[in-house]
């Protein structure tokens, strides 16, 4: 999860605390931008990476030189959530193996669509997914880079 202070419900209770805490979510690290994943760092301070005083989790810092996510960081992880006030009005999850749970902190939201694993399907997704398929074995055939690499070890 990419968050910092400004990720609340309406009665202002942190998501990475409802997450945590909540049976249907495994939140299993934190992304912090600038100021620390619980606001305890000043306006350029450095941070660096560290331990969630409150859940524990790993925080990873994203406030040093380049502020991108590398591979590395994400390898270990199904889905990134995205919940900094102001800069993504909605999110779509599609990441649960079951029906969304109706006493989840987050139904509760209109901006925030939440699916089993399996939305994804049709006839239309089907046909799409075998065509992006087909092209890039074509792509590889061809001696050219995959546009879709899941085993990212095969590219060195």
């Amino acid at each position: 999860m990419i968050t910092n202070p400004s990720g609340t419900d309406s009665k202002l209770r942190s998501t990475i605390d409802l997450l945590y805490e909540h049976e249907s979510f495994d939140l299993r690290k934190l992304f912090s931008p600038e100021h620390g994943i619980r606001g305890n760092a000043e306006a350029g301070e450095e941070v660096g990476n560290t331990v969630d005083e409150k859940t524990g989790l790993p925080v990873v810092s994203l406030y040093r030189d380049d502020r991108k996510l590398r591979p590395e960081m994400i390898d270990d992880i199904d889905a990134i959530l995205f919940d900094i006030q102001d800069v993504v009005g909605a999110a779509g999850l599609d990441v649960l193996n079951e029906d969304p749970p109706e006493d989840s902190p987050l139904m509760e939201l209109d901006s925030v669509g939440i699916t089993p694993h399996v939305a994804w399907y049709s006839e239309e997704s089907k046909i799409e997914l075998r065509q992006n398929v087909a092209r890039d074995i074509r792509r590889v055939l061809r001696g050219e880079k995959p546009t879709a690499i899941v085993n990212t070890d095969l590219e060195k």
